[in-house]
Order: structure tokens, then sequence, then C-alpha cells
């Protein structure tokens, strides 16, 4: 890591203006648009090993959830040379198989059985109310129904919108401040809490955004992904206190 890059600090959590969710999306932009081609390369390669890990049977997605936040923090590493004018390179991305492994191996086990007992309960709740339909069924549905299925859905958006707070920048607690997988957690959910405008803002371009790429055969993901995982950096500026990413050093003037 650079010398220069803010320390971490016992200090509290900041609170930050609602408008920074969309900062944050434009500042992690300028750092795509820094090197955009190596960006959209390294997104590539971060496709290439997340299908890679899909096509392994029965383990493929346990897989892509317990190294996720291993190749998220390759791009943290990345974000940060683009911040102060160094060059990325392709072994960056693997930074977190060289430090912080096991912790950052927690986060996914904890995002793991979180979301298992999220679905186990969840099930269980629509076979209690019965609006859990066989597939044969969903098309037979009557409005009633479709209504106590669409009340769910918001049920369990609600449920897991907590696991993504404490998921969101858990990866950065652990490689910056060597944190560990649940006290990361912890304190990636309390800043997302304390800042919920700026996290409901974030999170609504950034899911735009993503249904837009997705529209666009899937293409645009390869911009979306390194952007979003560029984007986590940006957050993480604010989270210790270091404020917006100077764009006098990544190399572009607003």
């Amino acid at each position: 890591m650079p010398d220069d890059w803010p320390e971490s600090s016992r200090r509290p959590l900041p609170r930050v203006p609602a408008l920074r969710g969309w900062r944050w999306c434009v500042e992690a932009f300028y750092l795509f648009r820094e090197q955009p081609l190596t960006m959209v390369l390294f997104g590539v390669v971060y496709f290439i090993l997340m299908l890679g890990l899909n096509l392994i049977p029965l383990l493929g997605g346990l897989m892509v959830s317990l190294l996720s936040p291993i190749l998220s923090v390759g791009f943290l590493v990345v974000a940060g040379k683009l911040a102060h004018g160094q060059e990325p390179e392709l072994a960056d991305l693997f930074t977190g198989f060289r430090q912080g492994t096991a912790a950052l191996l927690g986060i996914g086990i904890w995002y793991l059985v979180v979301f298992c007992a999220l679905g186990i309960g969840v099930a269980l709740m629509a076979v209690l109310l019965g609006v859990a339909p066989s597939g044969e069924a969903l098309a037979q549905l009557t409005p009633e129904a479709q209504a106590s299925l669409m009340e769910l859905g918001l049920v369990v958006l609600v449920l897991a919108l907590p696991l993504m707070m404490a998921y969101w920048l858990a990866p950065a607690l652990v490689y910056f401040e060597q944190q560990s997988g649940i006290e990361a957690m912890r304190l990636s959910l309390l800043f997302a809490a304390r800042n919920w405008p700026a996290f409901l803002l974030y999170g609504v371009v950034m899911g735009s955004c993503a249904v837009l790429s997705i529209m666009a055969f899937g293409v645009g993901l390869l911009l979306w992904v390194p952007w979003v995982l560029l984007s986590l950096y940006v957050c993480y500026q604010d989270m210790i206190g270091a404020g917006p990413v100077e764009m006098s050093k990544v190399g572009w003037v607003e």
C-alpha cells in the first residue's frame, strides 16, 4: 500500500450527506476512466474466475460466495493505486489470497450462514402462509396469491438489506484495518445504517445501472462490475473520514 494512504483509527463513524451516495458512483467512474481498457480487462478476468468457479459441480455457487470477498480486495488495491496516480498490475487482483485471507473467507462464511438462514425462514413463512405454489401452479396464481407473493418479496428485501449493508465494506475493513470478518461486517453495517440515505441512493444508482447492463445482452456488466468494485474504495474513504477521492492525484479534472 502507498505510504500516504489514510491510516485506520478508532474514530467514530462519520455521517455523510445523502448526495455522497451519488458522488461515490461518480468518483468511482473517474477512477475507471483513468485506465478504462485495463479495468475492462480486469473485469474479464474476474468474470472468467467466477465462471470457472460456477462450473465446479455442486460446490460452484458455494465457492463463488466464499471467494468473492477475496477477489473484491483486488479491486480495492487497484482503486487505491489509481487514486494515487500509480499503475495497477494484474497481480493486484489476487492480493486477497496473500493478505487477510482467513478473515475474508470468514466474511464469505458469515454471509452464507445468514443467507441460508434467511432463505429457510422465508421458505417456512411462505409455506405457513400458503403462498408457496409449485412450479406448475405459478402460471395459475390468483390475483390474491400474486399480491401475497409480492408482499413476501418485499419482506425478503427488507430482511436481506442488513446483510447487504454488513457485506458492503467488510472486505475493505479486513484488508486496510486487519479487522476480523465478523467485526468488519458489524462496522460496515453500522456505517451504512448511520448513512442510510447515501447508501440508498448509491444502491439505487448502482442497481439501475446493473439492470441496464444486463439488458444490453450482459455486455455492460464488463463495465459495471469493475465500476462497482472500484466504488467500494471510494465509499471506504468516507468511512474513515478521508473525504472524497482527490481528482488531482488521479489525473482528471472535473
